[in-house]
């Protein structure tokens, strides 16, 4: 492939993916929720979902914790099947995990439609203890 197909090659991908980005959560709603326990340095994790329409959803979820503590790393998923009420939320799964402040982690929460399609997602980031990525917009937005 010469230079000028794989530059057209990026250009499609590029806008085949923003277009893609723009159709998630729009039915379905994710939602990452933690609470801590400085006591004791735990972290729970909870994974919901929202559904934003007034039909009834069958879906499938993974909640994804990928963790680099003190040198070691480790990879926790969890996923499902589950229904989804007419305007209704669903806790999905819970996890609780050693957290403190020299924790990198990654959450990442994936809704999938009956097809396999992902159609919600919600991600939360901590390097070195200190919360970044998608909270940290939220917030500034709040913010600003």
């Amino acid at each position: 492939m010469n230079v000028i197909g794989k530059i057209m090659l990026l250009v499609s991908m590029l806008i085949t993916t923003f277009f893609y980005a723009q159709n998630m959560n729009k039915e379905v709603g994710a939602k990452i929720n933690l609470e801590s326990n400085t006591s004791s340095d735990l972290l729970t994790i909870t994974g919901t979902a929202t559904n934003i329409t007034d039909i009834n959803m069958s879906l499938e979820y993974e909640l994804s914790v990928i963790s680099n503590s003190n040198g070691n790393n480790s990879k926790n998923g969890q996923s499902g099947r589950f229904t989804l009420e007419p305007r209704g939320t669903k806790s999905l799964s819970t996890t609780t995990i050693n957290f403190d402040d020299t924790s990198d982690l990654i959450i990442l929460l994936l809704i999938y439609d009956k097809n396999g399609k992902p159609i919600a997602k919600d991600r939360v980031e901590f390097v070195e203890g200190k919360v970044v990525g998608e909270i940290e917009k939220k917030e500034k937005k709040k913010l600003g």
